[in-house]
């Protein structure tokens, strides 16, 4: 790991503070001044920003409630916003949990903790994640059987885990979905190879975990004990 990003992921300050300070003399690396971001950090290295030392094994969970239109990434020179941009500067550090697409919404866990992020992200775990979708169009009994047992698309098997109608109204279908897998834009690619179209799409659990009421653009810091339910689920 090269020293500004192994500054910013100790949660100390930004990727691009990190580097300020770097540059203006203010990290040592084993007692001595180093002014290159990207000198390697080896293991058994001792870091210290403005006299500070500083570890990454301080792991952070944040709770956040994506907005529609914000790109699910640290950094995308072509996105306007990314859920990072919600984020103050100290807590930066972080990385999404899973996809969420950019014209959905809803639940994203963000952490600097890759054990954790394997666990929930792995379908091999088992986490169930639940989305609440609308679709135009009357889905039928058949419809979910289908969904449910699956659809092959570019060669992938895309299927749920559960699937169940809401309401209808106005030609709108309104569906609960359960599904432990996390491909890319899994859903909609299910119901448009059913022939409907998705016109809301909002992912409400995961695991043990609740949206509940956490609008849309804020977040919430996670403590320990939460996360080992979350694992425990």
């Amino acid at each position: 790991m090269i020293l500004n990003v192994f500054i910013s992921h100790s949660g100390y300050a930004s990727r691009r503070k990190a580097a300020d300070l770097v540059k203006i003399s203010r990290v040592k690396v084993n007692g001595k001044i180093v002014t290159d971001c990207n000198y390697k950090i080896q293991p058994g290295d001792e870091v210290a920003a403005e006299g500070n030392l500083l570890s990454v094994n301080k792991f952070v969970y944040i709770m956040f409630n994506k907005p529609l239109g914000v790109t699910t990434t640290v950094k995308d020179r072509f996105a306007k916003q990314t859920v990072i941009d919600y984020l103050p500067p100290h807590l930066r550090m972080v990385y999404p949990v899973g996809r969420l697409d950019k014209n959905s919404q809803g639940l994203l866990i963000l952490t600097n903790d890759g054990n954790f992020c394997y666990h929930i992200s792995h379908p091999k775990f088992n986490i169930e994640k639940e989305y609440v979708l609308d679709v135009k169009g009357n889905v039928t009994v058949r419809d979910l059987r289908r969904a449910k047992k699956g659809i092959i698309d570019n060669g992938e098997l895309l299927r749920l885990k559960r699937v169940s109608l809401k309401w209808i109204k106005k030609g709108v279908s309104r569906l609960g979905v359960i599904t432990c897998e996390g491909r890319k834009r899994q859903l909609r690619r299910i119901f448009t190879s059913l022939g409907f179209k998705v016109i809301y799409l909002g992912r409400v659990r995961i695991a043990n975990l609740h949206l509940a009421n956490l609008k849309p653009g804020k977040f919430r810091i996670l403590n320990k004990g939460t996360i080992k339910k979350m694992l425990e689920a």
